[in-house]
């Protein structure tokens, strides 16, 4: 049995940053489990800088020491284990072991079969930017024509004229379909809260995801409120009833993967809104992701990996679908990957 690391890196569309770091590329490591040349199982490593605590190199290091630890039990540490890894790492390996699992006891996947030819739409990610120059048009143009409706938009890093003046041209190119999703990570206080509420009156706003860490700031804003993927990286549970927030959004390899299928195999359970996202993972962690989520949710929202900055590969046959500005939903967990593209090294940990 053989377990290696593919690195991968790829210049993304368009720069993005992520708290105070800007990132022009993504990078991160495949990990596959094979034997006589027929993959096994198969997971993504790829810690997001800005929002990951551990680095690229930490990760591999990680899985090194764990490859190393268990060469002589190698069937028993893919079955099950209680390690307790930084998130993205530790997701990685939930992943992996899901993937073995669903492999040698596919009777024991407890979730239902989804109706595959289900379409949903995705949620594209828009940066508002200081003047409206010719990448900003782009970008509209872009995403109006891929068919994306529902748009997320992170305010409070320019001057709020300045933001408004970008939504309002945003909401008159994308006409009347438009939905939108804010993000103010945590920056809005009394004044901005007032002001956002007078200039946005009526407008097709579905959520404030993580407005203020105050109460009193929240209950300010008409709109339905959403507890962003931090809070439940820091640990936070689940949304009660009493909660302000009627929406979570979340991000597996934020969150930690084995808690996102924990929180999807409970939807049905809750009369919250749960939104999937991303962080700027490959075709193989969205296909996943997708096929976990179409199968417990039976009221999907508009996914939040669909933005055109997300890494793909335009080979892999989920990539194509993220640029329509829909989502059919994947009849499989995993699909084959045969000729690792773009990878920049290799690494034999099982040989």
């Amino acid at each position: 049995m053989q377990l290696v690391l593919r690195f991968y890196q790829r210049a993304l569309r368009t720069p993005i940053r992520v708290g105070e770091v800007t990132l022009a590329e993504r990078r991160g490591f495949w990990i596959e489990v094979s034997d006589g040349g027929v993959s096994l199982a198969l997971a993504e490593c790829a810690p997001l800088p800005g929002l990951h605590r551990e680095t690229l190199t930490e990760a591999a290091d990680l899985w090194r020491r764990w490859a190393a630890a268990h060469r002589e039990d190698r069937v028993r540490s893919l079955e099950a284990g209680d390690e307790q890894w930084t998130p993205a790492t530790q997701s990685s390996l939930d992943m992996l072991r899901m993937s073995w699992n669903i492999g040698q006891h596919p009777e024991r996947w407890p979730l239902s079969q989804h109706e595959t030819d289900r379409f949903v739409p995705l949620c594209g990610l828009l940066h508002l930017t200081p003047a409206a120059d010719q990448n900003w048009w782009q970008d509209l143009r872009d995403l109006k024509q891929a068919g994306y409706q529902t748009i997320k938009v992170k305010v409070g890093r320019l001057d709020r004229a300045v933001e408004l003046e970008r939504l309002s041209e945003l909401r008159a190119f994308m006409g009347p379909q438009l939905r939108l999703r804010l993000d103010a990570n945590g920056r809005l206080d009394a004044e901005t809260a007032a002001f956002w509420t007078e200039a946005l009156r009526g407008w097709p706003i579905d959520y404030w995801e993580d407005p203020s860490e105050d109460d009193r700031i929240k209950r300010l804003l008409p709109w339905p409120l959403a507890r962003d993927e931090i809070a439940w990286g820091a640990g936070t549970k689940a949304l009660s009833p009493e909660d302000l927030e009627r929406v979570s959004v979340l991000k597996p390899n934020v969150i930690g993967f084995r808690r996102f299928v924990e929180a999807m195999l409970k939807a049905s359970e809750s009369p919250k809104r749960l939104v999937l996202s991303n962080a700027y993972e490959s075709s193989l962690s969205l296909h996943l992701y997708a096929w976990i989520y179409g199968r417990c949710v039976t009221v999907p929202e508009a996914l939040g990996f669909g933005t055109q900055r997300a890494f793909l590969h335009d080979d892999f046959p989920f990539a194509a679908e993220l640029k329509t500005g829909r989502l059919r939903w994947p009849d499989q967990p995993f699909f084959s990957i045969k000729d690792w593209p773009e990878v920049t090294g290799e690494e034999v940990l099982w040989s």
